[in-house]
């Protein structure tokens, strides 16, 4: 398992101004879990006092509505952080984290221990403070498209901005593993899943894109408008 540490850690881009001795010491603080599908990280009014980074797998934020109906946040990808991100040692907690499939794999450090180790080296914590800041951007682009921005904008642009981050500079015949059902899709654009049905249909006839249960393909990312 230590090995396994360290591989993690020498391949996460906030760690990578880290020293060995700081890998060592690293190595003593973090801890691994394997989810299963659907099973919670933290539940609603949770005190989460963990950080949270996803080595594998995929995760879902959300909440839950006064008649319990979930209203999803966020799906984290590998390498993507949550949990206590301001640091701070007592936080009641308003949402939930899920595993979206078998085998997905976090480590996890304690608030306390993961702020001292910050204060003394200054780039790893710039580098956290960065990915956070680089997370609630994504986020807060999200929102402002679902103020803004008509139905199929929304889902052309949360499309090419997936394609973009992904697809590392490929910009034709992409195609891309796909982790979220159509339902997660509209709920991530504030849609119902009947109007995304109808929009993602219209981009498959135009050959654009197609959403398949596994992957999503776009033959031309300059053309999906």
């Amino acid at each position: 398992m230590e090995s396994v540490k360290y591989w993690y850690l020498r391949n996460h881009t906030i760690f990578d101004a880290l020293t060995d001795d700081d890998y060592k010491q690293l190595e003593w603080l973090v801890a691994f879990k394997t989810c299963t599908k659907h099973e919670f990280i933290y539940f609603p009014e949770d005190e989460v006092r963990k950080v949270y980074f996803v080595k594998r797998g995929n995760v879902k934020l959300g909440y839950y509505d006064d008649d319990g109906n979930e209203i999803l946040l966020d799906v984290l990808k590998e390498n993507d952080i949550f949990g206590q991100l301001g640091l701070e040692e007592n936080n009641s907690n308003h949402g939930f984290a899920m595993a979206m499939g078998n085998d997905t794999v976090l480590c996890n450090f304690n608030v306390s221990e993961f702020e001292a180790m910050l204060k003394t080296r200054p780039m790893l914590a710039v580098n956290y403070s960065k990915q956070v800041g680089k997370q609630q951007m994504t986020v807060s682009r999200r929102y402002s498209s679902l103020l803004f921005k008509d139905a199929r904008t929304r889902l052309v642009q949360f499309f090419r901005e997936w394609a973009e981050e992904e697809a590392k500079g490929v910009t034709q015949n992409i195609v891309l593993k796909n982790y979220l059902t159509q339902q997660e899709i509209a709920a991530l654009n504030g849609l119902a899943r009947q109007t995304t049905a109808r929009i993602l249909g219209e981009l498959k006839e135009q050959n654009l894109l197609d959403v398949r249960r596994r992957e999503v393909l776009i033959p031309s990312i300059e053309l999906l408008k």
